[in-house]
């Protein structure tokens, strides 16, 4: 078994028909470097890659499964010579015994480090507001009212979960999203619209990490963006130009090419400030984006992004859109300048090579996070 060679692991990964093209791009890198993978089809076939994990004396990389059972993580931790990569690490359980723990959100890092939780960027509401009555978003209200008087007990247990558990600085690894576009994205000549939202409005999880506020379980963790978004819409065609996703669906490359009608792309991460792959791809095909900047994450992007406070109210949102286009030529410089090197830098095996220099002991580099 070799832990110091991430190319001798055996790595579990979703189905790469139905994962995010991120996950997508890193299983064909993978594949490209002869790496063995496994796929992860869910919790209904975890017998069947229990026999094949245990079957096999190599380290196993399970990343970003999804929901397998908690008898799986129980003998994962039994056998150990494993590690563990997060996408949604908020809804990950702890797995102890993990040799590395690989993040795509640094401030996961950053909280586990300081024996803390993320620090939320916005008020957490008794309940969130729903502007549309979906199943999903009724059944995630009914959830949050029925967890509300459970969460001080649960609080109090990943409390000790943290007190109790400490990895080293030396397991934690990142492992940002990768870009890997598989054609040229061509702005349009003229500009459709001012504004694009590309995503989605919703963001509910149940809360499984001790490392992330328990009292946010069922609440829209994107509750930012849904205020930008609704702000727009109110003001749609007085004055904005808006394209909005919720409306005319689009996706896989059909997101970027509505990305580039737009002068800008509307990005947040959530009240969590989560490095969303989204800022990524809207900047590798050179589109700006206005919201909220990641943390210290991607700071090729910082000059991409203009700055909006959600809570600001919705008169100085709007104002602030209308300053984003007053300055829009200067934003779509700073995004063309960025464009090949975002490509470049998040390209899979380049973030491969990223991953194996931390396994061996080397910092993340400036290029990656802003000091």
């Amino acid at each position: 078994m070799n832990r110091s060679d991430i190319h001798d692991w055996l790595w579990v990964t979703p189905d790469p028909k139905q994962s995010i093209p991120p996950m997508r791009a890193l299983h064909a890198a993978l594949t490209r470097r002869g790496v063995e993978t496994l796929i992860c089809a869910g919790s209904a076939y975890a017998e069947e890659l229990w026999r094949k994990v245990a079957a096999t004396g190599k380290h196993v990389m399970l990343d970003f499964p999804g929901v397998l059972p908690g008898w799986f993580y129980r003998r994962l931790a039994a056998r150990g010579n494993f590690s563990m990569g997060f996408c949604d690490w908020w809804s990950a359980p702890l797995v102890p015994n993990a040799d590395y723990l690989i993040f795509r959100h640094y401030h996961a890092i950053e909280a586990i480090q300081r024996g803390g939780c993320v620090v939320l960027e916005g008020p957490v509401p008794i309940v969130s507001p729903v502007e549309t009555a979906t199943k999903w978003a009724l059944l995630n209200t009914t959830l949050r009212l029925a967890c509300l008087p459970l969460l001080p007990f649960r609080g109090a247990l990943m409390w000790r979960q943290r007190r109790r558990w400490r990895p080293s600085k030396r397991s934690l690894l990142y492992l940002p999203f990768c870009v890997d576009l598989p054609e040229t994205i061509e702005p349009p000549p003229i500009k459709l619209h001012d504004f694009a939202n590309l995503g989605t409005t919703y963001l509910y999880a149940w809360i499984r990490n001790p490392f992330f506020p328990t009292h946010a379980s069922f609440i829209n963790l994107y509750e930012d963006r849904r205020r930008l978004v609704t702000t727009l819409l109110r003001h749609e065609g007085n004055p904005f130009r808006v394209f909005d996703h919720r409306r005319t669906p689009v996706y896989g490359m059909e997101t970027l090419r509505a990305a580039t009608t737009a002068r800008y792309a509307v990005a947040t991460g959530g009240l969590h400030r989560a490095s969303i792959a989204k800022f990524l791809e809207f900047a590798a095909v050179g589109v700006p984006m206005i919201g909220r900047r990641p943390g210290r994450e991607f700071p090729l992007l910082r000059d991409c992004v203009f700055e909006v406070a959600p809570y600001a109210g919705e008169e100085a949102i709007k104002s602030a859109y209308e300053k984003a286009l007053e300055a829009y030529s200067a934003y779509q410089m700073a995004a063309d300048a960025v464009r090949g090197p975002v490509r470049a830098l998040y390209a899979p095996e380049r973030l491969l090579d990223l991953l194996q220099a931390q396994v061996a002991g080397q910092p993340v580099p400036p290029e990656y996070l802003a000091t």
